[in-house]
């Protein structure tokens, strides 16, 4: 983690102080600008994740109100939200809702958060011309709800640990595909205050 936010504001100093020279060109001042703006979103979007958690688990929010929600719905809202990253890489997004199990009982802003963390991390390692499907199926338990892609997958030593926070299982590929190794951590903290899993 100490890396993920020193990367950043190393590059934002830098730039920065070399901005207080008057002799920077205007053309270069530009695109220190637009440098210092694209790490300073990087570090909001990490410090996001860092405080997702404990803004989800506050019970005195009142953050957690659950309620049967139409999975459909939801599901069409979190592929408007990733639709232009996967149209850029020619990536399918299908939804597979069974019957038996259209509606989900949970809190609409969780439930929201969990399918765009686990779509954004699908994008991130699904390939060009690839698939991803938000499908529910009906069990004993329950209603389950999968995202699932035709991805590179996760080898099978990593899998106990991609829940963990800051885990990756290749940290050099999520890095420069930018992940924080942070959302699957928050999916899980959400899934397990619905008493899911």
């Amino acid at each position: 983690m100490s890396h993920e936010l020193r990367t950043p504001l190393t590059i934002i100093g830098g730039f920065a102080e070399t901005l207080q020279d008057r002799d920077v060109p205007p053309a270069m001042r530009a695109e220190f600008a637009k440098t210092i703006f694209q790490h300073s979103q990087r570090m909001r979007g990490i410090v996001d994740e860092l405080l997702e958690p404990f803004r989800a688990s506050r019970p005195d929010t009142g953050s957690h109100i659950p309620q049967l929600i139409r999975v459909a719905g939801r599901a069409s809202d979190g592929f408007g939200r990733v639709r232009a990253s996967a149209k850029a890489k020619g990536v399918t997004l299908d939804i597979a809702i069974e019957a038996r199990s259209r509606t989900i009982y949970a809190d609409r802003t969780a439930l929201e958060q969990i399918l765009l963390k686990l779509l954004e991390n699908a994008i991130r390692h699904t390939g060009e011309g690839g698939r991803i499907t938000i499908r529910t199926t009906r069990g004993d338990d329950g209603v389950s709800l999968a995202v699932g892609d035709t991805g590179s997958g996760i080898p099978p030593e990593h899998l106990p640990r991609i829940f963990e926070r800051f885990y990756r299982g290749d940290s050099g590929r999520s890095r420069e595909a930018g992940g924080t190794g942070l959302g699957l951590a928050i999916v899980r903290h959400l899934v397990e205050a619905h008493g899911g899993r």
